[in-house]
């Protein structure tokens, strides 16, 4: 669905939703985009947009969502009540922090740069291989295996066959904006990448390696993050996912986006119910 404002006899676009809707109740998904000219129209166009839909209990938000927080401006609608609330972060990597990539380099862990020598060293005709569009799919087969296996091996019981089919739904879906890599060396496909480049902002989707890559890895990942900056001229943000516990399985993964220097920004999922104001 799509908001307009009427000036006169003109109509203007400002902001455009979808909704999934059953007995009552709806998920935004997974928010109320506005135009940036008309950000600060937020409220009235959900407040529009909550007139067209009518009466029912609402889901807002996403983890993946650089969203404002919401919740203060729908709790602000005649006829709208925030029933509960759940905090979720981040984590992104802002690129305006620095002013060329030389200065993010020596911004971050020194241990980052060194697992980059290490690869240099084990594997010095390592090459990286990326694919974008619909060719992405041909990445897939490799990155879902190592995923597989890297999963068996935290103790994470999971589906090879979800596995795959998200994948590739995802990458289908979304075949203008995806891409994936593959780090590769003689003995063959080390680590794998997948994300989504949308406008500024890369998506960090999924990835993997071998167990003794040899700082593979790191090469890849670091590799992926340059092309971010450099493609956004260092004005764009890299997301690496939802905050993760630094607790096993995920204490590296955690520990690998701080060494990366990335922050958490704040978002906030909520759900609320909508009765028209009489």
């Amino acid at each position: 669905m799509e908001v307009v404002v009427q000036n006169g006899p003109e109509q203007r676009r400002i902001a455009q939703f979808a909704v999934s809707a059953r007995n009552g109740e709806a998920a935004f998904l997974d928010t109320l985009q506005v135009l940036p000219p008309y950000r600060h129209l937020w409220a009235e166009a959900m407040e529009a947009a909550l007139r067209a839909l009518g009466p029912g209990l609402f889901h807002y938000g996403s983890d993946w969502s650089l969203d404002n927080v919401r919740a203060p401006l729908v709790d602000g609608i005649p006829g709208a009540r925030v029933i509960s609330r759940r905090q979720s972060w981040l984590d992104v990597i802002d690129f305006r922090r620095w002013t060329e990539w030389r200065a993010y380099l020596s911004a971050i862990s020194t241990n980052v740069l060194r697992n980059d020598r290490k690869c240099a060293h084990h594997h010095p005709r390592l090459r990286i291989e990326t694919r974008n569009g619909a060719s992405a799919l041909t990445c897939a087969p490799r990155l879902n295996l190592m995923r597989w296996r890297m999963y068996r091996e935290k103790g994470v019981a999971v589906s090879p066959l979800k596995l795959v089919l998200r994948s590739a739904a995802r990458t289908w879906c979304l075949r203008q904006y995806a891409m994936t890599a593959l780090a590769i060396s003689e003995a063959g496909p080390l680590s794998a990448y997948a994300g989504i480049d949308f406008g500024r902002t890369s998506f960090y989707l999924e990835g993997a390696s071998t167990r003794n890559n040899g700082g593979a890895a790191w090469r890849l990942l670091l590799a992926m993050v340059q092309a971010a900056f450099e493609r956004t001229e260092g004005q764009g943000l890299f997301v690496l996912g939802p905050s993760v516990g630094s607790e096993p399985p995920w204490d590296g993964l955690a520990r690998s986006r701080r060494q990366l220097r990335a922050t958490a920004v704040e978002g906030c999922c909520f759900s609320f119910r909508y009765e028209s104001p009489s």
